[in-house]
């Protein structure tokens, strides 16, 4: 179905830079070009005033095996954390048993609000591509702790801590952003500034318009 559609296609969107160039090796005829998720940095901004002292992980996105959940939330436990997971999937109830609070599905409009009551962002998956939900954390300027499967703009050291997908490894650097206040805080200054460099929707919807038009106008 993929070579059909490659075919059938004036132009194909990816999200993910490796994957652009992986299929344009694969499909050399297709048109494929790299646009990443873009983010409102005006809606998902930095919470105003003092950080929070509290010890939340946010993570928002489905409840699934392939998000890698049940070993963030044990990670969570070894630490003494609250994990806030946002999002529908069959692993709630396994999270819950976890001490995972799991507040479901929400409105996008709502999604701001937990951004700015927890202290860092997780995005820990075995697979991912350009993952909406971490573009507006890294926005929202939260430290975030991510796998080695995300890859799309991530520089650890600078704008993430990157992990092995594993407890130990996920309890350490959780165990990292939520004791070194100063690191923390550099951690998300160079998320947010990342969002937005990249990721500003300004930005991205202005390369989606150029193709739409280049599309049409053959």
């Amino acid at each position: 179905l993929r070579a059909v559609a490659m075919r059938m296609a004036d132009a194909v969107i990816v999200q993910n830079s490796a994957m652009a160039v992986r299929l344009a090796g694969e499909y050399p005829e297709a048109t494929i070009r790299f646009i990443p998720n873009w983010v409102d940095t005006d809606i998902f901004a930095p919470r105003p005033g003092a950080s929070s002292t509290g010890r939340t992980v946010l993570y928002v996105g489905r409840l699934v095996k392939e998000k890698n959940l049940e070993a963030l939330a044990w990670a969570c436990r070894q630490q003494q954390l609250n994990l806030l997971c946002v999002g529908e999937g069959p692993l709630k109830e396994t999270l819950q048993g976890l001490k995972a609070e799991c507040v479901g599905a929400v409105p996008w409009s709502m999604l701001p609000r937990f951004h700015r009551a927890a202290d860092a962002f997780a995005m820990v998956s075995h697979t991912e591509g350009h993952c909406k939900a971490l573009t507006e954390a890294m926005a929202s300027g939260l430290p975030c702790v991510v796998s080695k499967a995300v890859t799309e703009g991530m520089v650890p050291g600078i704008n993430c801590l990157q992990v092995q997908p594993t407890e130990t490894s996920i309890a350490l650097a959780l165990e990292v952003l939520l004791t070194d206040p100063g690191f923390a805080a550099k951690l998300g200054a160079g998320a947010r500034a990342t969002a937005v460099q990249l990721w500003n929707k300004q930005i991205v919807l202005d390369q989606e318009i150029r193709l739409l038009r280049e599309v049409a106008g053959r």
